[in-house]
């Protein structure tokens, strides 16, 4: 980080914000299940915040198993000011963007957004987020999901979005068996 310090510090205008993009790119080796070090990645972050006064936004991926929270130790969470999450749809060009933590204030409501291309020139073009609409529940093959009202009324009871047999299943099985 002692080089990365020295490289800011080098630029024409005033440091506002920094993206690590990824934790587990900008931290070979580390092992995110221990707190320790992922606490000592934390105090890194806080002192180029500290020495900037910038932002540090950290991009960081959610395990295979639970979509609904960040991998490794939860003390990255606890050092976190703000987290928030994009969620697969049933769309593939659509992703839902929800506040899963504010430390100080009200979390906001869920968005939902669509990459959409933009030409940057010279043949280059790259991706922004705009928002979208809500993806209409439909299967992969895209034929649409008929939703009785006792399936409406468990999903609206779990406060999830419609979800595949078998998680629905298992849950089940978890919780009554």
């Amino acid at each position: 980080m002692d080089d990365l310090s020295r490289w800011l510090k080098k630029m024409p205008k005033p440091i506002s914000l920094i993206v690590v993009d990824t934790l587990a790119r900008a931290t070979p080796g580390m092992n995110e299940d221990r707190a320790n070090e992922v606490a000592a990645v934390v105090e890194a972050f806080d002192n180029l915040k500290d020495s900037f006064g910038a932002t540090v936004l950290v991009i960081h991926h959610s395990p295979h198993g639970d979509k609904t929270r960040a991998k490794g130790s939860i003390a990255l969470k606890g050092a976190v000011d703000f987290e928030a999450a994009l969620i697969r749809t049933s769309d593939d060009a659509v992703v839902k963007l929800v506040s899963t933590k504010v430390k100080d204030g009200e979390p906001f409501a869920d968005a939902f957004l669509r990459f959409q291309s933009v030409d940057l020139g010279g043949g280059a073009t790259s991706a922004v987020l705009v928002e979208s609409e809500a993806p209409s529940n439909r299967t992969a093959s895209g034929r649409k999901i008929r939703l009785t009202p006792n399936d409406k009324l468990f999903m609206l009871a779990l406060g999830a979005e419609p979800i595949d047999e078998a998680t629905v299943r298992a849950a089940f099985l978890e919780r009554f068996n």
